[in-house]
């Protein structure tokens, strides 16, 4: 039994690897994009910049998540109730 514990336990651990990893390929590839705006992509400073703008965006993604609730839940609630 404890063997077939630590394959599924293993399996589990693969696909949350797998599923930041997208998450973090994503993040990296939006700014790459936002970057290559301002850098030129063979300049030696573009992988810093683009690590910093990542974390610029993954902070206003969960800035947004953040606030989004308390904000836009009672403008929804607003709305179901005038019907």
């Amino acid at each position: 039994m404890e063997g077939r514990t630590r394959r599924i336990l293993c399996s589990l651990k693969s696909t949350e690897e797998d599923m930041i990893s997208w998450i973090v390929r994503l993040l990296m590839i939006a700014a790459a994009a936002v970057t290559g705006w301002v850098v030129a992509e063979d300049a030696p400073n573009f992988g810093i910049i683009q690590v910093m703008v990542a974390l610029l965006l993954l902070t206003l993604v969960v800035g947004v998540l953040a606030f989004w609730p308390s904000n836009w839940t009672a403008r929804l609630n607003g709305f179901q109730r005038s019907r």
